[in-house]
């Protein structure tokens, strides 16, 4: 997703488990003055907030936005994986939809996996769903294969600082707020080594990359 701000020329590239939600009602209500509704106040729930700003791979940024001001948060992977399963897995209960869950359960997949399992088959779930492939893609996708190309690459422990530069670049007071709550079913001081290390090898080029900005 891109925030192309005429008069501030900034970029934010989104990353999806890396507070986008929230970071697309604070560029909203900066552009437009007004607050973004809320899921509950919206009449067309077709038109929600990533729909009007959708994600956008970095292969696709336009060469238009190489004098702007680029800026974007990266999220340590397992901490995404932990906010994809709780929110995916056990709050919208994806799997559970009856087409994904016949699928699943046609290739022995449970549709409420552990965390354990969910990461070692994390592959054939996203091969079986487009909406949790689309949220666990790497950072590298979203953001490329070189971290230079950014500005200011902020950690997600950096959240209220983005937030605090963003409103000083812009002029404005706007108060962020936190618009996608997890589900609490997994932590991250939980997971497993084993997992632990199964996330790092397959997200090996983001911490190789982005892991200097993680900490």
């Amino acid at each position: 997703m891109i925030i192309l701000t005429d008069n501030d020329q900034i970029l934010y590239a989104s990353v999806p488990k890396v507070a986008c939600t929230s970071i697309k009602y604070f560029f909203h209500e900066a552009m437009t003055k007004q607050p973004f509704p809320t899921w509950e106040e919206l009449k067309d729930k077709s038109r929600h907030i990533h729909a009007l700003y959708p994600g956008v791979k970095f292969s696709d940024l336009p060469e238009a936005v190489e004098n702007m001001h680029r800026v974007s948060l990266v999220r340590h992977p397992t901490d995404r994986m932990v906010s994809a399963y709780n929110n995916i897995v056990w709050k919208y209960r994806q799997f559970e939809k009856p087409a994904l869950k016949a699928k699943l359960e046609a290739q022995g997949l449970d549709t409420l996996p552990g965390f354990e399992q969910f990461i070692q088959n994390l592959q054939q779930y996203q091969s079986a769903s487009s909406f949790l492939w689309h949220h666990t893609l790497p950072l590298t996708d979203w953001l490329g294969s070189d971290a230079r190309y950014w500005d200011k690459v902020y950690g997600f422990n950096e959240l209220p600082q983005f937030f605090e530069d963003m409103n000083a670049r812009m002029e404005t007071k706007i108060v962020p707020q936190h618009r996608q709550k997890s589900y609490p079913h997994m932590r991250h001081d939980k997971v497993q080594p084993s997992t632990e290390t199964r996330i790092a090898e397959i997200f090996a080029s983001d911490l190789e990359i982005y892991g200097p900005f993680m900490a």
